[in-house]
């Protein structure tokens, strides 16, 4: 559920990218900004599971978490994420994804397999490399996107 959410998330992006009439674009974000509020909720539930441990904030998936909702933040506290030229960070939400690739187990879980026996090494390595391929497409468009446009 959280790789059909991360990918919605991304492809709202990336739709809102286009040339939409202004009340088509008005629904993307707000969409986009609700998937954001969920990964926010998200975020401090799982610094709560961690008894609001100080440093479990700067853990790497916590501190890119925290990049992905900040232009929702800024917008939220009247600065334009936009002209701040931070919207891009929303796509590091695809790097959410790599919690489940980095072991067999977890990876079963993703693909619904019943076990980790359930999954070879080679299809790990072919979703690593499928990630990893998604991951720099959508970074690295959104930076050229970003630079285009500001």
């Amino acid at each position: 559920l959280e790789v059909a959410i991360v990918t919605l998330a991304c492809a709202l992006y990336a739709t809102r990218t286009l040339q939409l009439p202004a009340w088509e674009t008005q629904c993307l974000t707000l969409a986009e900004n609700a998937v954001q509020a969920a990964f926010i909720v998200e975020y401090i539930l799982r610094w709560y599971s961690k008894n609001l441990r100080p440093l479990y904030i700067f853990e790497f998936e916590m501190l890119v978490d925290f990049a992905a909702f900040l232009p929702l933040l800024l917008e939220l506290a009247g600065i334009a994420a936009e002209s701040a030229g931070l919207e891009f960070l929303r796509l590091l939400r695809i790097l959410r994804i790599q919690r489940f690739l980095r072991s067999r187990a977890t990876f079963a879980q993703l693909v619904g397999a019943s076990s980790a026996a359930g999954v070879r090494p080679f299809d790990l390595q072919i979703g690593r490399t499928l990630n990893l391929i998604s991951t720099l497409v959508f970074i690295s468009s959104g930076l050229v996107y970003n630079a285009e446009h500001t």
